[in-house]
């Protein structure tokens, strides 16, 4: 177990943690970070990992030197390239080499007879630690993992340099899982994994007493797996016993409350206004009094002198009130709402299909083959995919951007198709958030896309970013407001649901599912396939793509 007091971290002015603290993680522990807007979970989780150092913190473990796992969310090529082979970097990850060399130090100095006595306890202590790493069958647990996640083609020999961009997160995850840690922190592990990889991971951790620290915004993952579920900001936390489904039921019931809080509050600001301004306009209308007869004037300046001391009293009791209301205003959380744009109207119909496709890259021994691939008006087409195979050079043919000399294809003239890509390989970089909308959209008025951008919470700094310097979850709703002002009627969608946050991906469900044209889905998240109502189904077995039934042919294999 842990405990983490008084974090403190900024960057430049801004403060992500303000004296932070978090009360103790138990052994077993399996604990889902919830943060608004996405923010600085991932930090949190380096900080931990010691990758990042924070201004000020305390930590306290019941071990000493805990052993801590740590799966980065984004693949770091730059940090690969430093490994040759596979099994170079399953050493490195996991210290082996690191105790290794350091036992033939300590070795070697009592060897030397020039030492303390002190350094038999750190002898044991890293023989300890070693012995925690599985050393002796460390060659067997590697060729487990490899195989359980469905990458077993790779062998510990293979070179880095040579895998595809998800066998490499895949090895990002093995890493993780290589052998027994004290705490374990996985920052979107489901991101590059397939279905069924997901369900070995869900039965993995299960049967791990182990502490775990899990940032996902996979549903079914968060309830098979989480058994806590921990809410914070830059100052304060909260520690709830439940898994996802039972944390957002609570979180809704005290939604519906702050809202009808807030319209509470609406209706005795109005009512408390409404009374100030009739005391006000009597006010007035006292001081001015008509001319009386002598004997009458003490009586009469009584009686106004009595009736303006009593509205005075009363209109600072009400703005009294009125300063006590405002002060503990409560938020109204308004819902979000995406749209999607068309170009074309309903009368028109138009298709894709393909058939007899067969495709192969040079210097590869895998082919590619399509039966028959259509998709029509209004159809809703999901994909399933073991292993990502080939997945965005089945985009890149839908495209055009890819040809085959043997196949037959037939794309309607009326079709305008539009991309999410999973990696985002469809923003340019190198330009500013705002820039990069404006020229593609050029048609549209400045101020509506400022409109837009700030309802997916973009500030005036963000937009103002260059493209290249934006976090995945950032570029992720960018490519969102792109989808609300781009015009099309054919929407491609290449793992939609990573990097977004949970309520985002509610709302993405909520408008596919309004979506009334052509709508193409890759995705290894159950919950959101089985939310938006699909029409057609393909699964690709054997580097073959082939129409199913139902969703179900896949899932309960």
């Amino acid at each position: 177990m842990f405990k983490l007091n008084q974090i403190s971290k900024s960057y430049w002015w801004k403060k992500i943690f303000d004296n932070l603290t978090i009360s103790w993680f138990w052994d077993n522990d399996k604990i889902w970070i919830v943060w608004e807007n996405w923010r600085w979970k991932s930090t949190l989780l380096k900080i931990i990992a010691w990758i990042i150092e924070p201004d000020s913190w305390e930590v306290k473990y019941n071990v000493k030197n805990p052993l801590i796992g740590y799966m980065p969310q984004e693949l770091n090529e730059e940090e690969l390239k430093k490994f040759d082979t596979v099994i170079d970097y399953f050493e490195d990850r996991t210290w082996i080499k690191k105790l290794w060399r350091k036992l033939e130090e300590l070795y070697e100095e009592i060897s030397s007879d020039s030492y303390d006595d002190f350094i038999f306890d750190e002898l044991w202590e890293i023989q300890t630690q070693y012995e925690k790493l599985w050393w002796y069958e460390f060659n067997n647990v590697v060729d487990k993992i490899l195989d359980w996640l469905k990458i077993e083609w790779i062998s510990r020999k293979s070179k880095i340099i040579n895998l595809s961009w998800w066998q490499k997160s895949k090895i990002l995850l093995a890493g993780s899982l290589l052998t027994w840690w004290d705490i374990l922190l996985l920052d979107e592990p489901t991101n590059n994994l397939d279905i069924r990889s997901i369900e070995w991971l869900i039965d993995y951790i299960k049967s791990k007493v182990i502490t775990s620290l899990i940032i996902s915004h996979d549903r079914i993952f968060l309830n098979e797996v989480t058994n806590k579920t921990l809410e914070l900001n830059s100052r304060w936390v909260n520690i709830y016993n439940w898994n996802y489904d039972l944390y957002k039921y609570e979180k809704e019931l005290n939604l519906n409350k702050e809202n009808a809080e807030y319209i509470q509050y609406i209706e005795k600001v109005n009512k408390l206004k409404e009374r100030l301004a009739e005391l006000q306009s009597r006010k007035n209308s006292t001081s001015k009094v008509k001319r009386v007869r002598d004997n009458n004037k003490a009586a009469a300046n009584k009686a106004r002198e009595t009736a303006q001391n009593s509205n005075w009293k009363e209109i600072k009791k009400i703005k009294k009130q009125l300063e006590d209301i405002q002060r503990n205003k409560p938020i109204f959380n308004k819902q979000k709402k995406l749209s999607f744009s068309l170009r074309l109207e309903e009368k028109v119909y138009w298709w894709i299909i393909i058939e007899n496709l067969d495709f192969k890259y040079l210097n590869s021994d895998r082919w590619i083959i399509i039966e028959k691939f259509s998709i029509n008006s209004w159809e809703k087409v999901v994909i399933l995919w073991d292993n990502w195979a080939w997945k965005s050079t089945f985009i890149k043919l839908i495209n055009w951007e890819l040809k085959s000399k043997n196949w037959e294809i037939t794309i309607s003239p009326w079709i305008v198709i539009w991309n999410y890509l999973q990696e985002h390989q469809n923003l340019s970089s190198d330009k500013t958030v705002f820039n990069f909308l404006s020229e593609q959209l050029d048609w549209i008025e400045e101020s509506k896309i400022n409109s837009i951008l700030a309802r997916f919470n973009f500030n005036k700094e963000d937009r103002n970013k260059k493209i290249w310097l934006l976090s995945p979850w950032q570029r992720s709703r960018m490519l969102l407001a792109y989808f609300t002002l781009k015009k099309c009627n054919t929407l491609i969608f290449d793992e939609p649901t990573n990097h977004l946050d949970l309520e985002w991906v509610e709302q993405l469900e909520l408008a596919l599912k309004e979506f009334n044209w052509n709508l193409i889905v890759t995705s290894h998240d159950k919950k959101f396939l089985e939310n938006i109502g699909f029409n057609k189904f393909y699964l690709v077995e054997k580097w073959t793509l082939k129409e199913v039934n139902w969703l179900e042919d896949y899932f309960c294999k």
